[in-house]
């Protein structure tokens, strides 16, 4: 593969030969994987349950299986694919090979197969029939029951000689692709027909990019919140609490109740949010008052300078008044009456 040039902050060029070192592709798909697990988790019912990376990417499993028609479990993969999906991509060969190892495995279960991916169906080249049709949309006509009688037989054998025929993808073990290259060999056409029955191809779905509004939305019309802002903090509460959950070695389970744990959780951070904001906005309007009271008091406390100032003078003049004559006079003892007594005697 031809490398692409990258430019170095001196200015020279580093050629750069191995593409597929880009990882964006597969956390692309990742975060895929999450927002698909997220959405299923907010649509659960009381009664069901989740279990992450068990048998697939998405194990959805029934408390109580009342009808026949329900699958004790159903194997979800979820696949963001840059490409149309055919039959014959190794994506999907390997998907229904590994569904057959499943039921191998498990006899005792019905077990039942979604193929979840964001890609278009493509076409086989050379195409698996006669008529030019895809081999996902003649996979899911048997499935609905839309072919009967020779037509779907003839259809059958068709599709037997297509995967007979197809190539081990490059990233499934040996073991499980042998497996089921002996199951094709051997099978009835019945046998195919019930194989075929328990495996859905459900394509087209949102892309990644519209995957997280679908979230938003769910979460919205489904009442476990009222804004549009309260789900987005939703959202990123449940991404980071699922993405750790992934990231663990132990069981992975998801059910309603732990949603609900969850949303109760972001309700009692939002409290402390709001009551914390409540007591910050109550701090900011005491201060906001102190402010007010002390451009008030300001001019005041300038007045009582002056009055300060003049009480001083008053002060001073009392205390001049009440102060004894003889200060005046000049600094004498006797009395002014005395005074004016004694002169008279003394021009006598």
């Amino acid at each position: 593969m031809d490398g692409f040039l990258s430019e170095e902050p001196t200015g020279r060029i580093f050629t750069v030969s191995r593409q597929n070192r880009d990882a964006t592709v597969v956390i692309r798909g990742y975060v895929y994987q999450v927002n698909t697990t997220l959405l299923k988790w907010i649509e659960l019912e009381p009664d069901q349950r989740l279990e992450l990376e068990a048998g697939e990417d998405i194990d959805a499993l029934q408390e109580a299986v009342t009808s026949p028609c329900q699958v004790d479990r159903l194997l979800e993969a979820v696949k963001c694919r840059e490409k149309n999906l055919t039959l014959r991509s190794p994506e999907a060969l390997s998907a229904i090979a590994t569904f057959h190892e499943h039921r191998q495995s498990n006899p005792t279960l019905r077990l039942g197969f979604r193929y979840i991916t964001n890609s278009s169906v493509g076409e086989e080249r050379p195409a698996i029939t006669d008529l030019g049709t895809p081999g996902v949309h003649l996979w899911e006509r048997v499935r609905n029951g839309l072919v009967t009688g020779r037509a779907k037989a003839t259809l059958l054998s068709a599709m037997r000689r297509f995967l007979r025929s197809s190539t081990q993808p490059s990233e499934l073990s040996a073991d499980t692709w042998e497996s089921f290259q002996r199951f094709l060999k051997r099978c009835t056409l019945p046998e195919l027909n019930r194989l075929m029955d328990g495996f859905e191809w459900s394509t087209e779905h949102p892309s990644p990019d519209d995957l997280e509004g679908k979230v938003r939305y769910a979460l919205i019309t489904s009442g476990k919140v009222k804004t549009i802002d309260d789900a987005e903090a939703v959202f990123q509460h449940l991404f980071h609490f699922l993405f750790a959950l992934l990231s663990k070695r132990s069981a992975k389970i998801l059910t309603r109740d732990l949603l609900l744990a969850e949303l109760k959780k972001l309700d009692q951070v939002e409290t402390g949010r709001n009551i914390l904001s409540h007591l910050v906005g109550m701090e900011a309007m005491l201060q906001n008052r102190f402010d007010r009271l002390e451009e008030q008091i300001a001019p005041l406390q300038s007045d009582m300078h002056g009055v300060k100032a003049s009480l001083a003078r008053i002060e001073g003049a009392v205390t001049s008044l009440q102060q004894p004559a003889t200060d005046i006079v000049g600094g004498t003892d006797t009395p002014p009456q005395q005074i004016g007594r004694a002169s008279c005697r003394e021009r006598v």
